[in-house]
C-alpha cells in the first residue's frame, strides 16, 4: 500500500458527521492540517498520490459532491467509500459487502461469540441445524450475529432461533426499508426488549450523544444515577461499545444501533427532555473547560476536541430550541475553535446562534458579539468587527455587566488599533485598564495590560509598553496560564527588537519555544513565527527568515486568518536584510517556505 499510495492511507470517520461543512473539516483533521476552505483542501490533495477512505457517507445528502470536488481536483487521489446507497457519480464502483456465507464463516463467527460467553458451548450434530437457520434468518449479517449470539449465555439454541421469529422491531414493517435493514432492527429490537425499564432507559438516551461520550456525561444525561450496572449490561448485550478517552472509559454506540435508540427515544416523552439535558450538560463542561484552561500549564484542547461531535450536536439542537444555552456554548467554545484552527467554522457556528438570538440583550449574546467581532478581526473585516464590538459594549453597558464591559473595552481596542485610530485604542483601553483594576478578574487584567502596551508600542513609547509587559507577565505567571505566558512573553520578545535588544529578545525567544510548539495554537504560532522570523533578520539568517515569512503567509491563508500588515513587514524585511540577499533569492526562499510547516521550521532553529 504505501508503494502504491506515497502520501499515505487515510481513514475518515464521519458517522457523527451531518452537513458537508463539517465533513471538509474532518478530511482535514485526518490529513492533519488546519481546517480550511474546501477549494485548498482539494489543492492540497491534488499535489498527492494518496488514499482516502471515507466511512459512513449515508446520513450525507451532498456527500457525492464533496467525493466529486475530490476526483476532479485531485486526480491521483484514490477514494473508497462506504455507504449505504450508492453516490451515483460517473466512474463509481460499488462493492456490495455481502452476507456472509451461512454455512461456512457466519456459522464460524456465532460458535466463536458464543463461546466468549459460554466456553462449554460447540456445533454438534443436534445444534447445527438450528444455528444455520438463526445465520440465515440473520442474513448472515455480522453485527446481528455479534449481537444474538451471546445470548446463549441465557436461551438454548432452539429457543434462540423461536425467539428470533418475533417481531419486536415495529419500525421494520416500513416496505421502503431494505430487507437486510429491517432483520437487522429486529436483532437490535430483541437485544433491547431483553433489557429491564431502567437500562432501556439509558440505551435510549444514549442516542444523543454524537462520537460516544465519557461516564460522567452518561450519568447526567442517561441515567440520573450511577451508570456502571446499565452501561454493564448494555455492553454485555453487545450494544455499545467501549474505549479509551482522554478522561477515561467513554461509551459509543455503533451508529445503526445509535439511529434505532434515536428512533426509539423520540417515541417516548422524554425526548426533548434528553436533548435539553444533554445540551445544558455540554454547555456546563465548556464553561467549565473554558475556566479551568486559565490556570493550567497546557490547555485542555485534547479533553475538548474529544467532544467536538457532542458540543456540535447541542449546539444544532440548542440553537432551534433553547437559544440561551447556545449563545452559552457557541462563547465558551470560542477558544477551543481558535486553538483547533476551527477559524471559519468558528464563524458560521457565531453567525447562526446570533442570529437565532434575535435583539434581545442578555451577557451571552454580549459575549457572541465579541467572539464574532474578534473572528471578522482575525480575517480582515475590521469596519464590521468594530461594529459588533461597539454593540457588544453597549449592550454590556445597557446590563449594567462589569465582565461584559472588562472584556468589551479591550475588544473595541483591538479593532480601533487595527483600524489606525491608535488614540481611540489607547483611551478605551486605559478605561479598561482602570475598571479592571477594581475587579477580581486578573487574567483580563493582564490581557488588558498586554494590549496597552502594544499601543504604546506602536505609538513609539517602548520603555512605557515594557513596563506594562512585563506587569501583564507577572500577573499571568501567577495565575498559571500556559497559552496567556506564551503570549505575552512573545509579545515582550518582539519589543525588544524593536528596541535592539536583541541578545535578550533571542535569550526570551528561546525559552518560550518549546512551551510555543507544545501547545500549538496557531494564533500564538504565527505571532511567535513573525518574532522569531524578525530575530533572524537581525542576526543574519535572511534564508531562514525568508522561509518563515513564507510558511508563516501560508499558514494564516490556510487558516483563513487576515494580516492586514504584510505589505509593511515585507517592505520592513526586505530593508533589513538590504544587500546580504538579493530580493530575487529572498522571494526564492519564500516561496519555498510555503510548502513548509511553521513548527517544523521553528523546531529546526537554534536560536
Amino acid at each position: 500500500m504505501t508503494t502504491k499510495f506515497p502520501g499515505g492511507v487515510y481513514f475518515v470517520p464521519l458517522a457523527a458527521v451531518t452537513s458537508a461543512r463539517v465533513l471538509w473539516t474532518t478530511i482535514a483533521e485526518v490529513l492533519d492540517i488546519p481546517p480550511r476552505e474546501r477549494g485548498r483542501i482539494v489543492a492540497y490533495l491534488a499535489q498527492r498520490t494518496l488514499l482516502l477512505v471515507l466511512d459512513n457517507l449515508e446520513q450525507l445528502p451532498d456527500a457525492g459532491k464533496v467525493v466529486h470536488e475530490i476526483i476532479e481536483g485531485a486526480p491521483h487521489v484514490k477514494l473508497v467509500a462506504t455507504s449505504r446507497r450508492a453516490l451515483g457519480l460517473t466512474g463509481e464502483w460499488q462493492h456490495p459487502v455481502l452476507p456472509l456465507s451461512i454455512t461456512d464463516a457466519a456459522v464460524q463467527l456465532f460458535v466463536q461469540r458464543a463461546q466468549a460467553v459460554r466456553p462449554a458451548f460447540d456445533l454438534t450434530p443436534e445444534n447445527s441445524a438450528d444455528v444455520v437457520a438463526i445465520c440465515r434468518r440473520l442474513d448472515g449479517l455480522p453485527l446481528a450475529i455479534e449481537l444474538c449470539a451471546p445470548r446463549v449465555r441465557l436461551l438454548s439454541v432452539n429457543e434462540l432461533l423461536a425467539r428470533i421469529d418475533q417481531p419486536l422491531d415495529i419500525a421494520s414493517t416500513s416496505t421502503a426499508t431494505p430487507e437486510r435493514q429491517r432483520t437487522l432492527r429486529d436483532t437490535i429490537a430483541w437485544s433491547y426488549e431483553l433489557l429491564g425499564p431502567e437500562h432501556r432507559r439509558t440505551f435510549r438516551c444514549l442516542a444523543v450523544f454524537a462520537g460516544g461520550a465519557d461516564l460522567a456525561a452518561v450519568e447526567k444525561v442517561a441515567t440520573g444515577i450511577d451508570p456502571i450496572d446499565a452501561l454493564a449490561e448494555l455492553h454485555d448485550a453487545n450494544l455499545i461499545t467501549l474505549s479509551d478517552g482522554p478522561d477515561g472509559t467513554r461509551v459509543r454506540l455503533l451508529e445503526t444501533i445509535r439511529r434505532y435508540a434515536a428512533d426509539e427515544l423520540q417515541l417516548t416523552a422524554e425526548a426533548e427532555a434528553v436533548h435539553r439535558e444533554h445540551a445544558t450538560y455540554y454547555a456546563d463542561l465548556a464553561g467549565h473547560l473554558e475556566a479551568f484552561k486559565k490556570t493550567m500549564s497546557e490547555p485542555p484542547v485534547e479533553r475538548a476536541e474529544a467532544d467536538l461531535d457532542n458540543f456540535r450536536a447541542a449546539l444544532t439542537w440548542a440553537t432551534e430550541n433553547d437559544i440561551r444555552t447556545a449563545l452559552r456554548l457557541c462563547s465558551a467554545l470560542a477558544w477551543v475553535w481558535l486553538f483547533g484552527g476551527y477559524i471559519g467554522e468558528s464563524r458560521a457556528w457565531h453567525e447562526q446562534v446570533i442570529a437565532a438570538a434575535g435583539t434581545r440583550s442578555s451577557p451571552e449574546l454580549a459575549a457572541c458579539l465579541r467572539g464574532l467581532s474578534n473572528l471578522l478581526l482575525l480575517q480582515g473585516e475590521t469596519e464590521r468587527a468594530h461594529e459588533l464590538a461597539t454593540r457588544s459594549l453597549e449592550m454590556a453597558r445597557e446590563l449594567d455587566d462589569p465582565v461584559g464591559i472588562a472584556f468589551g473595552m479591550p475588544m473595541l481596542a483591538s479593532v480601533e488599533r487595527q483600524q489606525g485610530d491608535l488614540e481611540a485604542a489607547r483611551a478605551t483601553l486605559t478605561g479598561a485598564v482602570e475598571r479592571l483594576r477594581t475587579l477580581d478578574n486578573d487574567w483580563l487584567l493582564a490581557r488588558a495590560l498586554s494590549h496597552l502596551a502594544g499601543i504604546e508600542e506602536d505609538l513609539g513609547n517602548l520603555e512605557r509598553a515594557e513596563d506594562l509587559l512585563r506587569e501583564s507577565l507577572t500577573i499571568t505567571e501567577s495565575i498559571g496560564d500556559a497559552h496567556e505566558i506564551a503570549t505575552h512573553g512573545q509579545n515582550l520578545a518582539y519589543l525588544l527588537i524593536l528596541a535592539g535588544r536583541i541578545h535578550e529578545a533571542a535569550e526570551l525567544a528561546r525559552g518560550l519555544m518549546p512551551t510555543v510548539l507544545a501547545l500549538g495554537s496557531p494564533i500564538l504560532t504565527m505571532a511567535f513565527s513573525n518574532t522569531v522570523m524578525n530575530l533572524l533578520i537581525r542576526r543574519g539568517d535572511p534564508v531562514g527568515a525568508a522561509h518563515l515569512f513564507g510558511a508563516e503567509e501560508a499558514m494564516g491563508e490556510r487558516l483563513e486568518i487576515s494580516n492586514p500588515y504584510l505589505d509593511e513587514e515585507l517592505a520592513e524585511a526586505l530593508e533589513l536584510v538590504g544587500d546580504t540577499l538579493s530580493r530575487e533569492d529572498w522571494e526564492r526562499h519564500r516561496h519555498t517556505g510555503r510548502t513548509e510547516r511553521v513548527e517544523e521550521l521553528l523546531d529546526r532553529l537554534s536560536l
